[in-house]
């Protein structure tokens, strides 16, 4: 897991996919569609690294 300056773990972010507005961003973010973004979830969880990556077509972290 990425760390700060300070060597606390970062955060690693849920993506909210019944909220429309944290949807859209995210989808925007990632480059891709609500609806695919909706459905990656599904795959993988909502951690944002696990989508980003499955996006990527890697491996989930």
């Amino acid at each position: 897991m990425a760390k700060d300056k300070t060597g606390a773990a970062l955060r690693d972010p849920h993506i909210n996919v019944e909220k429309a507005d944290e949807l859209r961003d995210w989808a925007s973010k990632m480059g891709t569609t609500p609806d695919k973004l909706r459905d990656v979830v599904r795959q993988v969880g909502d951690r944002a690294s696990a989508v980003r990556d499955h996006l990527a077509g890697g491996k989930p972290r």
